[in-house]
């Protein structure tokens, strides 16, 4: 990893950017099988920590980082000293988890469905549509920003989501 990366750990405080990896790859040489491309947990280690160094680098208040397989599995989750401890891991787990689950930022999501055409406010059963939504998945998933899409930058393939 490097440089390129954490100029784009940088972005991710931004509005919602992709970030590309190294992968691992499970390999099935049966046919009907399909294969799955997921981060390791050396990379989702390394991005949660360069996310909480930009985090202390930018004065931020104390964060929660949860970083995800593409399948909504949590690889490695990691709070700041000071952060709330209850509420703040399940909220970075709700964000990650809405990425895999959409293959969008949570941000994108929350535009979707918070937000008319115009910007302006959405009518009673759009509301309604994404509270049931997120109601279905027990309440894990969130409508704004934080949530980035984690993409092997050979293949677009979403690899996991942070």
């Amino acid at each position: 990893m490097g440089q390129d990366l954490s100029a784009k750990l940088i972005a991710c405080f931004k509005p919602p950017s992709e970030i590309s990896a190294t992968t691992k790859t499970s390999n099935n040489a049966m046919s009907g099988f399909n294969t799955t491309k997921s981060l390791t947990l050396a990379v989702a280690d390394e991005i949660a920590t360069l996310a909480i160094e930009v985090a202390k680098k930018n004065s931020f208040n104390p964060v929660a980082i949860c970083v995800m397989d593409p399948s909504g599995h949590e690889i490695v989750t990691k709070r700041m000293d000071g952060c709330p401890a209850m509420v703040y891991p399940k909220i970075s787990h709700a964000k990650a988890n809405t990425c895999v689950s959409t293959k969008s930022s949570s941000r994108a999501y929350g535009a979707k469905y918070l937000k008319g055409a115009d910007g302006g406010e959405v009518g009673p059963s759009t509301f309604a549509r994404v509270i049931n939504q997120i109601s279905i998945v027990g309440g894990d998933m969130a409508a704004f920003q934080g949530g980035i899409i984690v993409k092997e930058k050979s293949s677009g393939d979403i690899v996991g989501s942070v």
